[in-house]
């Protein structure tokens, strides 16, 4: 029984990963809906989402009792938005392939904050994995022409901040995450975080949409469902089951998804440097998970 558990705890980060790959096709396929409400009404199908759920399981009281934590989730829910913008930003100006190896680093920002934040131990080894997975984003970088100015150039950089920004997430958020359950944690963060997009809109004067077309919403309500609400809950499913150090391993399989997906619906096809980037990227992020097994997505 415990190893059908693991197989299925295995089995459910996999799907994870295979749906969060389908973001960047999705971002690429909506042209009349600009990144800052691609962001906005992803997470608000997300939060709606959670709204049934919690309805449906009869988990009010456990909102009710997180309200103590209102300013700590308000500060997620802000984090969470910026995350998601500067990955939208990074599918839109940059290809699918870098963006999404770039975009999943995060588990070697995570293990340098614990180390730098949480003064947590990091072994030669780590830092090993650390520098392979920087060499792999150098060589990224290099797939196309370094220039300040290129779409290209920024679309990695956005990335880059992307996963920055998640990692500072995963540490600052962890002990609300031991604190409550998930859905609890998932009603503030998508719920904060898609209503800072609306007010950013407002205050900054930036256009949500722009010429949408049927197709754009269809494929936003898509992507909100399978990369926000599925995605994420059975990825913290699986947590419930196997190590996050064993999840945040497997969940590598999102990029190279996400390349896979490109080659098929955009024809997208990856450079030498870019293949070359994602090995080192991969063989970097299994050198930390392998050597800090409770590190990660704890």
């Amino acid at each position: 029984m415990l190893k059908r558990s693991h197989h299925m705890g295995i089995a459910l980060c996999v799907l994870a990963a295979l749906l969060w790959g389908t973001n960047g096709i999705f971002v690429k396929k909506i042209v009349g809906i600009t990144p800052l409400g691609i962001t906005s009404f992803r997470l608000l199908f997300g939060f709606l989402g959670i709204v049934f759920l919690i309805t449906y399981q009869r988990r009010w009281s456990e909102i009710k009792v997180s309200l103590k934590d209102f300013f700590p989730f308000f500060g997620l829910g802000f984090i969470m938005n910026v995350n998601v913008l500067w990955a939208m930003h990074a599918f839109r100006l940059t290809t699918v392939a870098n963006a999404a190896i770039v975009s999943n680093t995060t588990p070697i920002y995570v293990t340098f904050f614990a180390w730098w934040i949480l003064k947590e131990k990091t072994s030669s080894k780590e830092w090993m994995g650390i520098g392979l997975t920087f060499l792999g984003i150098f060589s990224i970088f290099s797939s196309h022409e370094i220039s300040l100015t290129s779409a290209d150039f920024f679309g990695n950089f956005y990335a880059l901040l992307s996963a920055i920004s998640f990692a500072i997430y995963i540490v600052v958020g962890r002990k609300l995450r031991q604190s409550y359950s998930y859905l609890t944690s998932m009603f503030w963060v998508f719920g904060w975080g898609g209503l800072f997009g609306l007010i950013e809109s407002v205050l900054m004067r930036s256009p949500l949409w722009d010429h949408p077309d049927w197709n754009d919403f269809y494929y936003l309500v898509v992507m909100g469902i399978l990369g926000t609400l599925f995605g994420h809950t059975l990825f913290n499913a699986s947590l419930k089951i196997i190590r996050a150090s064993m999840a945040s391993t497997i969940n590598l399989l999102s990029p190279v998804a996400s390349i896979v997906y490109a080659m098929i619906f955009l024809q997208e096809r990856p450079t030498m440097l870019t293949v070359f980037g994602l090995i080192l990227v991969i063989y970097g992020i299994y050198f930390v998970n392998i050597f800090a097994p409770k590190k990660g997505y704890e």
